[in-house]
């Protein structure tokens, strides 16, 4: 069974939500984000490995930190990416999001140090996984012409 347009973003939105902030998006953000990919283009994938990129963002907010990771070093102006920007940029115009974005961090210097360096390492290791999953299909998109990309 084929999943709507509108069903689709939905989900995407929920997953890319899940992975920027780790909470659940309210229905504030997530017809925000809808409501932009009906009036903004730039948000329609257009290359075939753009969509693969996207799609498999979308799978689970794990996948999308590896498609993040990857799209970071080697697709920088990828549509994920501007949708991920796009989430951002409504969290932060939102009402919810003044509450976590502005929220200060009070954890003891030597914590704080401890957890970017494990964010560092869970980074590279995302990285890694990304790029070993992702390549091989951004290469074979680059080389190999498919007649609905002409």
């Amino acid at each position: 069974m084929m999943k709507s347009k509108g069903a689709l973003l939905d989900r995407e939105c929920r997953v890319f939500f899940h992975y920027l902030c780790d909470l659940e998006a309210d229905p504030y953000i997530v017809a925000k984000y809808c409501e932009a990919h009906h009036k903004v283009p730039v948000y329609t994938p257009s290359s075939g490995f753009d969509q693969l990129l996207v799609q498999f963002a979308a799978m689970r907010s794990s996948f999308t930190r590896m498609a993040d990771s990857y799209a970071r070093f080697f697709a920088p102006r990828s549509t994920l990416r501007k949708k991920l920007i796009l989430l951002v940029a409504i969290l932060e115009s939102s009402p919810r999001g003044s509450a976590f974005l502005d929220t200060v961090d009070t954890e003891n210097k030597l914590l704080v140090t401890v957890r970017l360096l494990l964010q560092g390492v869970r980074f590279v290791a995302t990285l890694a996984v990304g790029t070993a999953l992702l390549f091989p299909c951004h290469l074979a998109h680059t080389l190999i012409p498919r007649k609905d990309d002409a």
